[in-house]
């Protein structure tokens, strides 16, 4: 019973989170005339580590890479006022738990990143997805 109530758990939150990664995605493309569009960027994170800054943000650490693109950071965050931050964190925390890799989506523009969340490792998070086991 236990098994299919955290089943049923997981694929909800895996439901809303690709939900709310399109609608970020779709927001991202039609950005207003006279505002520089957002430059979304995905890597493949291994996951190390989940944290909560408690008042400021979450956060993912990442292993070593799939690199799409040039150095890629290592951590990635979500304010905790953002309306999808418990969303984005029970997906994060499933992917530890279950040793998955995330597939991050990104904003590579550092003047988005929450606070706390430095230029030179982490960006904000735009969408988080388990990636399938192979």
């Amino acid at each position: 019973m236990f098994r299919q109530l955290r089943t049923i758990r997981f694929a909800l939150t895996f439901a809303c989170a690709s939900v709310i990664a399109t609608f970020l995605l779709l927001n991202l493309s039609n950005a207003p005339a006279g505002h520089a569009a957002a430059s979304p960027a995905s890597v493949g994170c291994p996951v190390i580590d989940v944290s909560v800054f408690v008042g400021q943000r979450i956060h993912v650490q990442c292993g070593i890479l799939s690199r799409v693109g040039t150095n890629p950071p290592f951590y990635f965050a979500l304010s905790l006022q953002d309306p999808s931050a418990a969303l984005v964190l029970d997906v994060l925390e499933e992917a530890l738990n279950s040793k998955q890799a995330l597939t991050v989506v990104y904003e590579s523009d550092t003047s988005a990143n929450p606070s706390g969340c430095l230029p030179q490792d982490c960006r904000k998070i735009l969408s988080v997805s388990i990636r399938p086991a192979p």
